[in-house]
């Protein structure tokens, strides 16, 4: 963990140090499991990386500020994990709600307290597609994303850190536009991925996501491996896509904010297609 990883740790759990005990002592688990899905720095050290690859000047008040932003982002993965637990385990404790809606008061406070009011319903709009999503997945399970954009919008949260970074350096509107499209592709690629993980799982409890596109049935045994090789293909041409995007943002100097992640994407579906 190197320490701008360490800073914003402790940044987030002196906000939580605020909270009325019986929630700090609920929110302890999730944030432990949050701590091991950010081992690679996905989700806290994301607007840095944006930072780093910006061709501008990094002042120290930035850089800070950037540590707030991941920090938000930490707040807005746990209350997404909260609230997919909620509807996707029929067991899944009532006090998950209260526990998401503090996660997500604690985001929006460091997101608008960053922002300038003008920018602010771009968040809004940003975090709503998020739900709105989430919304359609429930109300119509069968139904699979249409386009490879539409697979990534139930992560579309971890845009929103970035959107205030981006609008804080004065990165004109259209860079923004097409750097926001080039993440989503890395979003698409890691969502399929999630899909492909839980695809039997979420078959059987009667939920079709992208890893369903174009399936009838649960491959047999004759073809998993067919099915596998196929989706492999498909995250790392969603890969490809996040970089053609990126390389046609000016403000980026090596295009390289997503590359660690995309390459540990396409790692795992390597390994799958030589097996």
């Amino acid at each position: 963990m190197n320490k701008n990883q360490q800073a914003i740790y402790k940044i987030l759990e002196d906000y939580i140090k605020t909270w009325p005990p019986i929630l700090q002592k609920g929110i302890k688990k999730t944030w432990q499991n949050t701590k091991q899905d950010d081992i690679k720095g996905l989700i806290s050290l994301l607007p840095l990386s944006v930072l780093k690859d910006c061709q501008l000047s990094t002042k120290p008040k930035v850089i800070t500020q950037a540590q707030q932003l991941g920090v938000a982002a930490l707040f807005l993965w746990m209350a997404a994990n909260l609230q997919d637990d909620i509807t996707d385990e029929r067991d899944a404790p009532k006090y998950y709600v209260p526990l998401a809606n503090t996660c997500l008061l604690h985001a929006w406070y460091i997101l608008q307290s960053l922002t300038h009011p003008n920018k602010q319903q771009t968040i809004l709009s940003i975090l709503t597609a998020t739900d709105e999503a989430n919304y359609r997945a429930l109300f119509f399970p069968l139904k699979i994303p249409k386009t490879n954009l539409d697979i990534g919008n139930k992560a579309q949260f971890l845009l929103a850190p970035i959107f205030v970074l981006l609008n804080y350096l004065q990165i004109n509107n259209l860079e923004i536009q097409k750097f926001m499209k080039g993440a989503k592709y890395f979003l698409a690629a890691k969502q399929l991925a999630d899909d492909v993980y839980d695809y039997q799982e979420d078959w059987q409890m009667g939920r079709r996501t992208s890893a369903h596109q174009k399936l009838r049935s649960l491959p047999t045994a004759k073809n998993i491996n067919n099915y596998y090789q196929k989706q492999s293909r498909r995250i790392i041409f969603l890969c490809n896509q996040c970089r053609q995007e990126l390389k046609t943002v000016t403000f980026l100097e090596k295009n390289d904010c997503f590359e660690k992640h995309l390459q540990t994407l396409e790692y795992n579906c390597y390994r799958a297609m030589a097996k």
